[in-house]
This record gives structure tokens, sequence and C-alpha cells, in this order.
């Protein structure tokens, strides 16, 4: 769906909102390194930013599947992975050429199951999910289903083995990957090759209650729970284009944390009055794309097949329509059963704030790309469309700066915006303004409200000039909790 459809702003194609799983580096999508008239590699699928689409424009794309491999590094339980028919080296030269410009690793693996096993899913811009690869699998019949699976093993065998074998590949990820292998005590009549595709997303029903945006952030509440859902709004990446600077980029890949767990319609699971009366849905549900993002987690799954199995029961007992099925009735005997109906633990409905009605100059958390250890998340008062949080559990995380050319010389306030307050968040952020006459680091406790509209806080007046970028950098030691950044703005105080 669009953006207007539903009212939904992380709806149709979303260039800004693709931050995680994003190139963190520039990569050239030429055949000829540079030379746009040779054509785009393989896996590069608009030549500019322009022949996507418009930000919020509808779409006929749906995200990508995958195998989610269940490997080991153990020696003894390991089979190595197999050189694919066919394959294709150049399939993968903008994988290669990503790794050259210092992308170190592909795999993204950790042994995060016993028996040393790891599920092998996508990690980065490009991995086993295959963009574009299974477009035509939805609507197409069992002969076309096979073709997308066939040439989805093929591209996942070719991308390992690519990893494990080219020279392209430094000898130590290569010595990583050939570490790994299927698990042989998994899925030993396949193959060890999980027998089922990953569909992410597929068919949706439109019903009388259609389950969008404004349910996942609590702007709207179904009075009908049936169950819970609470995952982030999770889409694996759609495509790839051309970026105005001429480097590849990723298009539709979105990961926002909400406020928390919200109720799904018992409406929503079935047709409208007038339409099929025996049928419940608790998998293609009447929910719009972005709603699905998060209600598509298993766990729920569950939750829905137990209240549509419950309804059934009610429907074929009172020899009535799914329609007609009492919910009061439905309601007590799921919290009979031990259905969580409802939760008391929701963050703050979010309040955006829009950057373009405040005063200066506003630089939005969204406007920092490849920010892959920067989850975005959705609550409270915020600046734009998200605020985002370091992954500082892992070894590594980038640093967060904003930068901008400002239009004119002279002296300049500058503000941050953290969400609000929390006891977990940091207490003393370091954050470091760079300005025209050096830099100054200043430390901010964001354990208390922000005395600014609820939302800002001063880091004070600094003189910049139009000659070098104005930057405030979000440091990552010593800040005493969780980090987190919204947007920073600078208002123009005088020569």
């Amino acid at each position: 769906e669009s953006v207007k459809k539903y009212g939904e702003s992380y709806a149709g194609v979303q260039k800004q909102l693709t931050v995680e799983h994003q190139f963190q580096l520039p990569v050239d999508p030429w055949n000829e390194v540079g030379n746009p008239a040779s054509g785009l590699l393989p896996g590069m699928h608009h030549s500019d930013g322009k022949s996507v689409g418009e930000d919020g424009s509808a779409d006929q794309l749906i995200q990508a599947f995958n195998f989610r491999l269940c490997v080991t590094d153990k020696k003894e339980n390991l089979v190595p992975f197999p050189q694919p028919d066919g394959y294709d080296a150049k399939q993968y030269e903008l994988l290669a050429r990503y790794i050259e410009a210092g992308f170190d690793n592909p795999l993204g693996l950790s042994l995060s199951m016993p028996n040393r096993k790891s599920d092998f899913n996508s990690y980065g811009p490009f991995s086993v999910d295959f963009l574009r690869g299974t477009d035509d699998y939805v609507e197409g019949d069992y002969e076309q289903r096979e073709k997308n699976i066939k040439a989805q093993i093929d591209y996942q065998l070719g991308l390992i083995w690519f990893l494990g074998h080219d020279a392209r590949v430094p000898e130590k990820v290569r010595k990583e990957v050939l570490q790994w292998g299927l698990s042989k005590d998994e899925f030993s009549d396949s193959d060890h090759w999980p027998f089922q595709i990953y569909v992410r997303e597929s068919r949706r029903m439109v019903s009388d209650y259609v389950m969008t945006q404004k349910n996942v952030l609590g702007q709207r509440t179904a009075e009908d729970s049936v169950g819970l859902a609470c995952y982030p709004m999770d889409a694996h990446n759609y495509q790839r284009f051309v970026d105005d600077e001429g480097h590849a980029q990723i298009e539709g890949g979105i990961f926002m944390f909400g406020p928390g767990p919200y109720p799904i319609s018992y409406r929503s699971l079935i047709p409208r009055r007038g339409e099929c009366e025996n049928l419940l849905l608790p998998w293609s549900l009447s929910a719009s794309h972005v709603a699905f993002l998060s209600i598509r987690m298993e766990p729920v799954l569950m939750s829905l097949g137990q209240a549509a199995a419950t309804a059934a029961c009610l429907a074929l007992d009172g020899n009535q329509s799914v329609q007609n099925v009492s919910y009061p009735e439905l309601r007590k005997r799921l919290l009979a059963d031990k259905q969580t109906l409802e939760t008391k633990r929701r963050k703050q409905v979010p309040h955006f704030v829009d950057p373009k009605k405040l005063a200066g100059i506003v630089i939005d958390d969204l406007e920092v790309r490849g920010m892959q250890d920067w989850p975005c998340h959705v609550d409270g008062k915020l600046v734009g469309l998200s605020y985002r949080k370091a992954r500082l559990r892992k070894s590594e995380v980038h640093a967060f700066e904003y930068s901008v050319k400002l239009p004119e010389s002279g002296r300049y306030e500058v503000r941050y915006a953290y969400d609000n307050a929390h006891p977990k968040w940091a207490s003393r952020l370091p954050l470091t303004v760079k300005h025209a006459d050096g830099s100054d680091i200043i430390r901010v406790d964001l354990r208390k409200d922000p005395p600014i509209d609820d939302l800002w806080i001063s880091l004070g007046e600094y003189r910049f000039t139009t000659e070098q970028a104005a930057r405030v950098s979000v440091g990552l030691e010593d800040a005493g909790g969780v980090i987190v950044t919204d947007a920073v703005q600078f208002i123009r105080k005088g020569e």
C-alpha cells in the first residue's frame, strides 16, 4: 500500500527508512567501475533513485525470502557446503566490491544455539536474501514456485561458495566461512537443507477491520482482542538502486521498534460480512503491509491459531457463521484457556514532530545512513519518524555523527533531541560539537527530561562557517547507560 492508503508513514517504497542492513561503505554498482553505460551489476535493480519510485508510493513487491539454514562449526557434525551447478562468481561482484571497500563480516554468524549451531539468516545489504528472486512466487503455480525455490538454493549455495573460495575475499574471511557447514543431524531427509523456504510475506485479506500502523504504535486499539503482537515492524530488503552519488543503496528494509504489545482484532481474522462465512485466517489476516511486518512472527501465529480454532468450535457448536460468533463468549473461553488479550506493558504512544516545521536547520537521525548498530525506535515525543538506540552489546558500534553544511556563517545555538527521559538512558553522554574554533565536549544526562519543549537540550552557542561542515558526534565511551539519539538543531543567533 501507499502512505496515503491507510495514513501510514512507513508504507510503500522506503529509501529514507532503510538504515539497517544498508550499505555502510560506498560501492560502485556498474559493470565497469565508474561507467554507467556499461550497465548495472547483477543484483542491482534500478539505475537511479527515481526509477525505484517516490518514498511512500505503492508497488507490487514483497520482501525477500531465503532458507534459514542450521549450520555448525563442529567438525564431527559438519557437512561441507557444495558448489552449485552453474556457479557464476559474477553474480557476487557487488559483494566483492563491498568487501574490498572494508566490509569484513559477510556472514554475521554467532554460536547462539546449543551444540555449536547457528541460524544462518540474512545479514547486511548482500546476503542470503535473494532480492527480487521471488517476485513471481506468490502468484505463481507450483511449477513457477519450484523454479523460484531452485534459484534461491543456487543463489545461497553460490554465495557461500564465493565467500569460501574466491581469491577476492580476504583469506581471514574465507577461513572463517570454511569452518562452517550444514548440520549433519538436522534435516537428514532433505540433504540437511530446510525443506521449506521462508515466505516472509504473501497474500493478505482485506476485511471489515484492517490492522494498520496505528495499531502497532498504540494510536488505535482493537476492542475485540484475540491475542497480542509485539515484534518490531521488520521488513527485509526489497531491491537495490543507484543513489545520487552513484553508489549502491538498498530500498524497503525497515526495522522499527514500536511502543510494545498491542491487541489484534477478531474481525481481522475473518472475512467481511456477506463474504465467506466459514473461513478464519490467522496468517493471511486483514492487515496492511506495515502492520503485518510486526504481526508475522511465529509466536503470534500460534496465539492467533488458538483463537481461530476456538472461534471455529464456537461457530460449529452454534451452527452459525464466523461473523456471528459472539465476541464476549469467545473472549471468555480464550481467557479461560490462559490466552493473553491485554497488557499494561507499553511505552508512551508516539508523538511525531515534523522537522520541517521546526526553527533553524534540523538534522534527523534518519539522515545518518548505514547505521547497522543503531536500530530505530518509535515511542514518546520524537523528531521525524524515529529515534535511534545503540546496540552496545555488540563488540563494535559505529560512531553516530550528524553533519551539515550550514547556509550562512555565524553563531548558532546547537540543540540535541533524545526522546523522553528513561532511568536506563546514559547519565553522562559525551557529545562533541565540532565548530569553526575547534571542538567542545558536553556531557548530557539523558535520565532527565529534555528542558526545551520536552524535546531538546541546548549544547551552547558556537561559531560556524560555510566552508566546513558543522558536526555533532555522539560519544560511546563512559556514557553511563544506554545511548539514544534523535536529532540535532542549529538555530542562527547572529554573526
